[in-house]
């Protein structure tokens, strides 16, 4: 169901508002949305009818209210609006300082020339993340082979990492063997929009369920892009191995010009990248290539 403003709507009174689909904004509207997103009020996601509406973060729509102007009419839906909290595919990774198991490290110097994977976690000594964190350990060989460094990241300080690293070598078989950041003042959560930026207070006395929106991967390039991003709800723990075969899918498709079909594993046929033309396959692919349509051109995967 469409998430609008009223018109005319008081900012004060936004608990009354009457939120109606297709209203065109006002002077009133892009004020209040304004004046919302520097407060921690919360913007109302009505529900069916029938049923009670819920709230939302404001934080979540300070960009989606600002490319609005008087007089436009708006429509947005519920995930269209969520997802401006996530980091585009192709911007430019954050950089940042902090400090981490092993040392402080500033995170643009510290991936180098190499590829990332930064991933996040709400809270220490959680029981799925307590599994993530050791079967990333047990497979670091298999991300050291593709040239993927690994950072974790924790709402938590950096010495109950290192007791929460003791549960996971005794349970999961293998302590994190990579850095984990001790994202003590919400700072690089806020950065990467997983947390709101209206996020503040004592890191210990939040809950897990309080910070659940820290359940991010992000694979970055070479060049500081971000070429990935994965968002889990607590409940689900993440499969590496997919994220694995999704990295051998943009290591491959960084250097040749080419897609990767579904399920696609290494060793595999692909596709030719639809930004190929005919002529030019041609003369990449003298061999020529398979195509059940004009536009699923399928060669083998290129050495």
């Amino acid at each position: 169901m469409p998430i609008v403003p009223s018109q005319g709507r008081d900012p004060i009174g936004f608990g009354q508002a009457n939120l109606a689909a297709g209203a065109r904004l006002t002077k009133l509207d892009v004020a209040f949305s304004r004046q919302l997103c520097k407060s921690k009020r919360k913007i109302l996601e009505p529900g069916s009818e029938g049923e009670e509406s819920t709230f939302l973060p404001a934080a979540v729509h300070l960009r989606f209210f600002g490319s609005y102007t008087e007089g436009s009419e708006f429509f947005p839906h519920l995930n269209e609006m969520r997802s401006i909290m996530a980091l585009p595919i192709g911007a430019v990774a954050p950089d940042f300082e902090a400090e981490t198991t092993e040392g402080k490290i500033k995170f643009h110097d510290w991936i180098g020339n190499s590829w990332a994977l930064l991933f996040s976690h709400p809270k220490d000594f959680t029981p799925v993340c307590t599994t993530e964190l050791g079967a990333l350990a047990r497979l670091k060989p298999e991300f050291d082979k593709r040239g993927v460094k690994l950072m974790g990241l924790s709402v938590d300080p950096v010495d109950r990492h290192a007791k929460w690293s003791e549960d996971i070598r005794e349970t999961q078989g293998a302590a994190p063997n990579y850095p984990m950041i001790g994202d003590t003042d919400f700072k690089v959560s806020k950065l990467y929009e997983m947390l709101p930026a209206s996020t503040s207070g004592d890191v210990t006395a939040r809950t897990a369920a309080d910070n659940q929106t820290v359940r991010n991967v992000f694979v970055i390039g070479p060049d500081k892009k971000i070429k990935l991003v994965l968002v889990y709800p607590m409940t689900t723990g993440r499969n590496f191995q997919e994220i694995l075969r999704a990295i051998d899918s943009l290591q491959l498709t960084a250097k040749h010009r080419v897609a990767t079909p579904s399920d696609w594993k290494q060793g595999e046929d692909v596709i030719i990248a639809g930004s190929v033309s005919d002529d030019e396959a041609k003369t990449i692919y003298p061999a020529g290539w398979k195509a059940p349509k004009p536009y699923i051109r399928i060669v083998p995967q290129p050495k």
